[in-house]
C-alpha cells in the first residue's frame, strides 16, 4: 500500500465489488479518512467494472511473464510491474 501510494498518491476513488472485505465498516472508514469515494459494483457482473477487469488482466499477465516460476513471490513483485 505504501509504495503504491507513494507512487501514485492518494486515489480519489475506488472501484470494487461487494466482496466482505470492501463493504465492512472499517475499510469504509478508512477510506472515508482518506477522503477517497467508493464506488461499489455488482458481485454477479464484474463486467460492470470493465476498466478494472482489463487492467487486473494487464497486472496479472505481467506478473506470470516477470515472476516465471516464482508464484509465492507476486506481492514482492508487485510494484515494480505497476
Amino acid at each position: 500500500w505504501k509504495s503504491i501510494v507513494c507512487r501514485f498518491g492518494i486515489l480519489h476513488s475506488l472501484i470494487t465489488d461487494n466482496g466482505r472485505q470492501f463493504i465492512a465498516q472499517s475499510f469504509e472508514d478508512f477510506l472515508r479518512e482518506l477522503g477517497i469515494k467508493h464506488l461499489p459494483t455488482s458481485v454477479e457482473h464484474p463486467q460492470t467494472n470493465g476498466q478494472a477487469e482489463a487492467a487486473n488482466k494487464v497486472i496479472l499477465r505481467k506478473l506470470k511473464k516477470w515472476l516465471g516460476n516464482a508464484k509465492g513471490q507476486w506481492a514482492d513483485e508487485l510494484p515494480s510491474v505497476l
